[in-house]
């Protein structure tokens, strides 16, 4: 493990779940440190476990005047953007409410809540999935017109999701949860998720009408996003935490053999398999040399750079050209093939207009 990635690690493991490392950690490279830790949105959470580690004295090669204030400054501009981003969040979704929408938040916040100090995990925006609170109406329409009633500029170019700045912040308005146009087994599983939103009453963050989905929801909705970002794009460290982290929340309420059941129904068990050894290796709980490997290889891709696309069209290129060099996370982390995964995702952008999930049956009982 290079040296810079394996001190992040440390620090992560003392951030989020005071595990001190074996020999105290020396480093004379904390810049590349802070980098890495930018890169995979971690950053104030690092700075949370050097800081702990320091007090500690469990650091040798502290670092210098200059670099820890701009460390510093990437804590201090989370914690002010979370705070933003709530407000409005909590705005927009009164607005809903008092227009019979219920707006249940898909990530963010609800994963937010799990961590030590919620504002240090880094969120770019809302993703939020809307539903009518009694009477039957098509809220993801409804809730974009609200918008553009408003004057706000609503994108809705995407059968995913639609897009809009409310205030401040970035909301991506879902009409699916999940990726429906790559093939029978997203449908199946949006369908499953949907029907879990109807089996609870909702639970609201603080005073605001932003509902927490059911765990078991929320469960499967990470693992399901964490794999789309492997196999399509790109996972980063951020993926590994969530789930680290909503482990150690929720390690009791969690009915874990129904939700080990649901992952090989949809195809994520293996997929789980290998997040869970890598989350227990991000909180201290294994070493690096109990890792199997391919769970070092999914690692070391998460913690590969990549040049990011400015363009969509170029970003689009990007990730058909990332997904045909990648025959291998099909091969050990998919039901499909590679070739038969953009077969369905190609065949569903060209012909599929209109996404039906009324011709299957959910299961959920």
């Amino acid at each position: 493990m290079p040296h810079t990635i394996s001190i992040l690690i440390h620090l992560l493991a003392s951030a989020l779940s005071g595990v001190k490392p074996k020999a105290k950690l020396t480093c004379t490279k904390w810049g590349d440190v802070m980098t890495l830790a930018i890169k995979q949105q971690v950053v104030a959470i690092a700075l949370d476990g050097y800081q702990q580690l320091h007090k500690k004295e469990e650091c040798v090669g502290s670092l210098d005047k200059s670099l820890l204030m701009k460390w510093f400054s990437y804590s201090v501009s989370h914690e002010s953007q979370y705070a933003k981003q709530l407000s409005s969040s909590k705005k927009l979704s009164e607005l809903y409410y008092a227009n019979g929408i219920m707006t249940y938040v898909l990530k963010g916040f609800s994963i937010a809540k799990c961590y030590p100090i919620p504002s240090h995990r880094y969120s770019c925006d809302l993703d939020c999935f809307i539903k009518p609170v009694k009477t039957e109406c098509d809220a993801y329409e409804k809730g974009n017109s609200l918008m553009s009633a408003k004057g706000i500029n609503v994108d809705n170019s995407y059968y995913k999701h639609s897009e809009f700045q409310f205030e401040n912040v970035h909301v991506e308005n879902h009409r699916f949860c999940c990726s429906v146009k790559r093939g029978k087994r997203t449908k199946e599983l949006e369908l499953y998720l949907q029907g879990l939103l109807n089996s609870e009453k909702p639970y609201y963050i603080e005073d605001s009408k932003l509902a927490l989905p059911p765990l078991l929801f929320q469960a499967l909705f990470l693992v399901e996003h964490a794999n789309g970002h492997f196999l399509y794009e790109k996972m980063n460290l951020k993926n590994v935490c969530d789930w680290a982290m909503f482990r150690k929340k929720h390690r009791e309420q969690m009915s874990w053999q129904e939700f080990n059941d649901a992952c090989k129904r949809f195809g994520l068990d293996s997929f789980v398999e290998c997040l869970n050894h890598l989350s227990d290796y991000i909180l201290g709980k294994i070493e690096f040399e109990a890792l199997s490997k391919l769970e070092v290889r999914v690692l070391e891709d998460t913690l590969k750079d990549i040049a990011s696309q400015k363009t969509k069209s170029k970003q689009r290129i990007g990730k058909a050209l990332d997904v045909l060099k990648s025959s291998w996370k099909f091969k050990y982390f998919s039901k499909n093939s590679m070739m038969k995964e953009l077969y369905h995702s190609i065949f569903a952008y060209l012909f599929e207009n209109e996404v039906k999930l009324s011709n299957l049956t959910s299961k959920n009982n």
